[in-house]
């Protein structure tokens, strides 16, 4: 099978989006591809109104200023060169641990990968790794960090857990099989919208502001319930 340049890929991905979608849908309303900032314009502007049936939260302006300049930087980034850090740690030329992280998404970091020689575990070269990451990956803008875990990987489970990394789902993987996911928040207020999800009384003027006014809705409806 030929493997593509960067160019041809998007040139074969244009011909196969337009073999299924050039005809529109029904075969009747046109479809116009755009820019995803124009899309979430579209949203925003024109069809959030149709959604208000759902809590949702505008993520983008829950940001400060400098999270939203390293936030871009990222995502430019990403376009072309997303970030691989595939880390050997050493000890006198002698391999004694390995960790890999990347770029999942533009502003998500993935600690993907992470092995430690048997002779060199519980003396904190796997804490040491994590405490830098978590640093790092501040510092470079990104705003959430992610892992998966065997579910018996309880000792790596507990020290993230200890380092506010939170269990958001589990999976049957099928090439791993059952993995226990976490996740780590950079930003305050994504941290205070995921406690909520999970059935926590947390909220905020800022994540009750960008709701594309679920929030009232929300509000109101609770109102109108308590009345009875």
């Amino acid at each position: 099978m030929q493997i593509y340049t960067e160019n041809e890929m998007r040139n074969e991905h244009l011909k196969i989006w337009k073999e299924f979608f050039s005809s529109g849908i029904l075969n009747k309303y046109q479809i116009e591809r755009v820019e995803h900032s124009v899309y979430i314009d579209m949203y925003t502007s024109e069809m959030s109104i149709h959604n208000h049936s759902e809590l949702r939260f505008i993520k983008e302006h829950l940001l400060s200023s400098e999270e939203k300049r390293k936030k871009e930087n990222l995502a430019n980034y990403f376009k072309n060169h997303a970030i691989r850090d595939s880390l050997l740690v050493k000890d006198n030329g002698k391999i004694i641990a390995m960790f890999h992280g990347e770029q999942k998404e533009s502003d998500e970091y993935l600690m993907k990968h992470a092995l430690v020689h048997k002779d060199y575990r519980k003396i904190g070269i796997y804490s040491d790794y994590l405490s830098k990451t978590l640093d790092y990956t501040q510092k470079m803008g990104f705003l959430k960090i992610v892992s998966s875990h065997t579910p018996t990987n309880n000792d790596i489970i507990i020290l993230k857990l200890q380092k506010e990394f939170y269990i958001s789902s589990m999976e049957i993987h099928p090439e791993l099989g059952m993995n226990v996911n976490l996740i780590y928040f950079n930003n305050e207020e994504i941290k205070k919208a995921f406690y909520f999800r999970c059935g926590i009384i947390e909220f905020s003027k800022k994540l009750f502001k960008n709701s594309l006014g679920t929030a009232q809705n929300l509000l109101n409806k609770l109102e109108e319930e308590s009345l009875d």
